[in-house]
């Protein structure tokens, strides 16, 4: 990845004749030229690429490897890049527990802005502790606790889950809108299926759910305020289906200085700004149902 094309290009020339095949048969692949001719670089028109198609869409998803700077690095430029265009909020691949202990450790004031939405399969040993602490009393936990006191370690996870399920009452915590005791019982069933090879697909769909699950809950905790521009369109709809074109309210909205901007009109703008035509109808029915004529 660190190579340029200059530098194959100059490799080449130096062999011109020992690389003549290699050099007939990249100009022959027409993958190879669509991919020569479809690349940027992403410290100058790669990033505006990157800003102009996030300015388009409503969710802008970031795929990497774990562990590296790079990917970091990106996912901050980019969320500043693209808060002018409606996006507020980070999910992340860690626990709720892991999110909410991040973010009082930056001192952060905006406790919504990040959201962790997986399950806690790094240190599942903390947020039994957590919940252990809030339930001195619980015979369960407590003995949950002493079989972690000297740490995690994934054979443990089908006891630990055994104890869990025994249906003994919890004081649970809830951060970020998710129970420590379901971060604790949803990581455990993954673990248990991990530890199989023939549960492992099944370990990584449950994982997946929950992470989607976790996902729409916050969304739909954050898309509360959004439904006041639906209201308000469906208030001056005049038919059965009514499609409205937006893109003419851009410009009008942006004319009104943001600090004097209704939460309305700042829903209404952020939503013209990712579709240009919203279609409303009067009624629906439930899938399945014909509807009436």
């Amino acid at each position: 990845m660190k190579g340029t094309g200059l530098s194959k290009h100059g490799w080449c020339l130096g062999l011109m004749v020992a690389g003549s095949v290699l050099l007939h048969s990249q100009a022959a692949d027409p993958v190879s030229e669509l991919l020569s001719r479809n690349q940027k670089n992403l410290a100058t028109e790669g990033r505006a690429f990157l800003v102009q198609e996030g300015s388009r869409a409503s969710f802008f998803l970031v795929g990497g490897l774990h562990g590296d700077n790079e990917t970091q690095t990106l996912v901050q430029d980019l969320g500043q890049a693209l808060e002018p265009f409606g996006y507020r909020y980070t999910a992340a691949e860690m626990s709720a527990w892991a999110a909410d202990r991040l973010l009082t450790s930056l001192g952060a004031q905006d406790r919504s802005a990040l959201w962790g939405a997986d399950i806690e399969e790094v240190q599942p040993h903390l947020v039994i502790r957590e919940l252990a602490a809030a339930n001195p009393q619980n015979k369960t936990l407590q003995s949950m606790l002493e079989m972690i006191r000297a740490g995690y370690r994934r054979s443990l996870a089908p006891a630990l889950l055994g104890l869990l399920q025994q249906g003994e009452a919890v004081n649970d915590v809830v951060v970020q809108g998710t129970s420590l005791r379901t971060i604790v019982l949803r990581t455990l069933q993954v673990e248990v299926e991990r530890s199989d090879p023939a549960t492992s697909l099944a370990a990584s769909v449950h994982r997946e759910n929950f992470m989607k699950e976790v996902f729409v809950a916050n969304y739909r905790r954050s898309a509360q305020g959004d439904l006041k521009p639906i209201d308000f369109l469906a208030s001056v709809a005049r038919f059965p289906a009514t499609v409205f074109d937006l893109r003419p309210l851009r410009q009008t909205l942006r004319q009104i200085p943001a600090a004097t901007r209704s939460a309305r009109d700042a829903s209404l703008l952020y939503w013209s700004d990712s579709y240009d035509a919203i279609l409303c109808y009067r009624e629906v029915t439930p899938a399945g149902v014909p509807p009436s004529r």
